[in-house]
């Protein structure tokens, strides 16, 4: 058990480590001159910045459903093979780590492309979310290694 404490301790500072990068993020949107926004209450055309706003929120959606799956998949040893058992828990973690974090780097790409702040913030909220939710327990690392040395995995 003691390996398996370490391992997560590790597996946190990753995660949290790859949660200051979204304080970064915001530090350089705050930073940064805003070009190209309309002012709300005007009528605008629908634009290419538009349909790729729309085409990010999907992607954002579709990662917040993917990430369940994809733990699942290392988890249960599809894809990794041999490996062992505190190793999948971590692949697993970090892994959610990168998809949580896909939508705030999808924010700041809509701000770089003349998007307004207020859409990098609805995606930086959408990660900090991702983050909270699936963020990993030793409660259920714990449970799950326990689970997986009883029936011989």
């Amino acid at each position: 058990m003691d390996n398996l404490r370490k391992a997560y301790r590790i597996t946190v500072i990753i995660g949290l480590a790859m949660m200051a990068s979204l304080v970064i993020f915001l530090i350089v949107v705050s930073v940064l001159p805003q070009s190209g926004v309309v002012p709300d209450g005007q009528n605008k055309p629908v634009t290419e910045s538009d349909v790729v706003f729309y085409i990010c929120l999907a992607i954002s959606v579709l990662i917040f459903l993917l990430i369940r799956s994809v733990g699942s998949v290392i988890l249960n040893g599809r894809g990794t093979a041999g490996a062992p058992l505190i190793q999948r828990l971590q692949t697993a973690a970090i892994i959610t780590f990168a998809l949580s974090e896909v939508p705030a780097i999808l924010g700041l790409v809509l701000f770089f492309l003349g998007r307004s702040r207020t859409d990098f913030h609805i995606f930086l909220l959408f990660s900090l979310f991702l983050f909270t939710i699936y963020f990993p327990k030793f409660s259920q690392w714990e449970e799950w290694y326990r689970q997986q040395t009883r029936t011989g995995k």
